[in-house]
């Protein structure tokens, strides 16, 4: 008699989107877990809306880099907003 599988349950992708509106919609943006047996990696996703999936990878290894720029960007665009609306 073959000793019974564990089984685990791993949630490999979020989606986020604009209050009510579709899975599908053009907002939506898909983060996900992803392996091509080189190890894990992070895609984010979103479509274009002519079915192209336009997609950045993320090795763990870069992501504090990438956050820190993003969220440098992020904050020149608040404060050009900002300037702006004066």
């Amino acid at each position: 008699m073959s000793t019974p599988r564990e089984f685990e349950t791993l949630i490999t992708e979020v989606t986020i989107l604009p209050k009510g509106a579709a899975i599908y919609s053009e907002m939506a943006t898909a983060v996900s877990l992803q392996d091509e047996a080189g190890g894990l990696f992070v895609k984010v996703s979103q479509s274009s809306g002519n079915d192209v999936e336009e997609c950045i990878r993320i090795d763990h290894d870069e992501w504090s880099h990438i956050r820190t720029a993003i969220d440098q960007m992020i904050l020149i665009c608040e404060t050009r907003k900002e300037k702006e609306e004066v």
